[in-house]
């Protein structure tokens, strides 16, 4: 497990990011809640149901799998959502982010927090050099998050009903020394 702390709103929180691989069973069922919730799942790639009997092999597959990390990100009130790096290249240059926010918590501000825990934890890898992500053109407000945070277009997606953006290391550090973290 590894602990984060992120500054928002002059209040100092802490992420808690746990792969996929060290979760109890109860925390596998959590995820597997968050992820088939429809407020979560319509913004998914693969948007359709998941049989709970599917989630538990992809759960068994997570200590083998070098290309995807997983993670569940946890705080002071307990699961905050799930954030990811997939498509790790050989070289772990890039990753391509997936995250979800726990869809039965209503604060404001936990999408950014999950979105920085996981910038801190991915560019502490000094070979990382690009996040890039895809999300759906008609999620406003990730759109917005995603821009605000640093993240640039990179060029048209096969579907047309994503867009694909990239965040560059460069960036990632200008923001994090202009802001004082």
């Amino acid at each position: 497990m590894t602990a984060f702390k992120g500054q928002l709103d002059d209040t100092t929180l802490t992420i808690r990011l746990t792969p996929f691989a060290e979760l109890c069973a109860e925390q596998a069922e959590l995820v597997w809640r968050m992820r088939t919730h429809p407020a979560v799942a319509e913004w998914m790639t693969n948007p359709g149901p998941i049989p709970w009997e599917a989630h538990l092999a992809f759960m068994a597959r997570q200590a083998d799998d070098l290309a995807n990390l997983n993670l569940l990100a946890t705080d002071e009130a307990g699961a905050a959502g799930v954030v990811a790096l997939h498509n790790r290249s050989g070289s772990h240059d890039s990753a391509e982010l997936g995250i979800y926010r726990n869809p039965f918590r209503t604060e404001r501000g936990l999408g950014r927090r999950l979105l920085r825990a996981l910038h801190d934890f991915a560019f502490s890898d000094p070979s990382l050099t690009t996040i890039t992500l895809r999300v759906h053109r008609d999620n406003a407000p990730a759109c917005h998050l995603y821009r605000s945070e640093g993240y640039a277009e990179a060029g048209a997606d096969a579907d047309p009903r994503f867009v694909k953006m990239a965040l560059q290391r460069n960036v990632y550090e200008a923001r994090r020394t202009r802001y004082g973290e």
